[in-house]
């Protein structure tokens, strides 16, 4: 059993991967950001009313949210990302990363 799994972490991963801010999965799901938020850090666990309500606004069946190895499918543009670099030596993967943490500091 793998005893780093995070309801948390995981609500997080499918929020980003639905591309929800955490504004909008708190609406979506009737529940306040702010408890979402906590949700999210691990500072509090959320009700079964609150799972629920989370795996509805995201889509998914509740038993996907306790899935410890859960490969989430890949958006086209991650699969374009990906198709790039397959070819590219591990320097020039490198590269790319810091050119794309670059940017997105750039950006905020």
């Amino acid at each position: 059993m793998n005893n780093n799994y995070s309801i948390g972490r995981k609500i997080r991963e499918l929020r980003h991967h639905c591309g929800f801010t955490q504004e909008e999965l708190a609406f979506r799901a009737d529940i306040s950001s702010v408890y979402l938020r906590q949700i999210e850090k691990d500072d509090r666990n959320p009700t079964i009313s609150t799972v629920l309500k989370l795996c509805n606004a995201l889509s998914i069946q509740p038993s996907e949210l306790f899935e410890l190895e859960t490969p989430l499918p890949l958006s086209s543009t991650e699969e374009q990302i990906v198709a790039f670099l397959s070819d590219k030596t591990e320097t020039e993967k490198k590269i790319a990363l810091e050119i794309l943490k670059t940017a997105f500091q750039l950006k905020s």
